[in-house]
């Protein structure tokens, strides 16, 4: 079943698929019609944040890649501290 990612009211994003909502956080301009979307979604019960490219597609509408990844709430921390420990290594 395809997902409807067209169907929006406020941030949330409903799609077909049963049970699953986004709320977005910030789109990122990646270039060449090209965002990076953060989100808070939830899928059968467990919350997530996700990373994702999205493009854009001949009609203009932004559409999902599989480029990114979805991490589990319990994994935040560590991850945004190893987010934060790569970043003091890019200065």
């Amino acid at each position: 079943m395809e997902n409807d990612w067209k169907s929006k009211t406020g941030n949330l994003v409903f799609c077909r698929q049963e049970g699953k909502t986004m709320s977005v956080v910030r789109d990122i301009d990646k270039g060449k019609g090209e965002i990076i979307r953060v989100e808070i979604s939830e899928f059968k019960g467990n919350k997530y944040l996700n990373l994702r490219v999205w493009y854009t597609d001949s009609e203009g509408e932004y559409k999902p890649t599989q480029k990114g990844i979805a991490i589990p709430v319990g994994l935040y921390s560590e991850v945004k501290d190893a987010v934060l420990a790569a970043e003091s290594l890019l200065s």
